[in-house]
């Protein structure tokens, strides 16, 4: 946990050695990233819920079902990079 937390601030430590403007706007655009993140997998997450429990016909429940997984993982490692693999 403690690696996780020094990699953060190290993270956030460098966007502000370009200067405290540029800091700060790099600080806005990740709050930003974060934030479609969470409406994306809401929304993905929403997806797997219809297609296990209302849609009746299996093989569209599987393909909706793969569809978000995927594009979940997919959202997840952009976000990874836009939000805290930055340098």
């Amino acid at each position: 946990m403690k690696t996780i937390l020094n990699n953060i601030t190290d993270s956030l430590r460098a966007s502000f050695k370009r200067g405290i403007a540029f800091g700060v706007l790099d600080f806005l655009f990740r709050i930003f990233a974060l934030c479609v993140w969470i409406l994306t997998v809401k929304l993905l997450l929403t997806f797997m819920w219809e297609a296990v429990f209302v849609i009746k016909i299996d093989s569209e429940r599987l393909w909706w079902f793969v569809y978000s997984s995927m594009s979940l993982v997919m959202v997840t490692l952009l976000a990874y990079t836009a939000v805290y693999d930055r340098e």
